[in-house]
């Protein structure tokens, strides 16, 4: 997806239409905090990110992926 989750999760809040898209891959969690690790222009995985008071935070982990 190579989008942070909280993405996704803002946009179910905003369309509660499209709430069915957190069940669309058991392997996949839509909550804030999900962050995508890319190398050499290539999707590698991810890591989630837990515990931060905000929204600020994760953002600025992110950055420093």
């Amino acid at each position: 997806m190579d989008r942070p989750t909280a993405d996704f999760a803002n946009l179910i809040k905003k369309k509660p239409e499209l709430a069915g898209l957190r069940d669309m891959d058991p392997n996949i969690l839509i909550l804030g905090g999900g962050l995508p690790i890319n190398a050499n222009g290539q999707k590698i995985g991810g890591i989630g990110v837990g515990g931060a008071p905000g929204g600020i935070l994760i953002k600025l982990v992110h950055k420093r992926l």
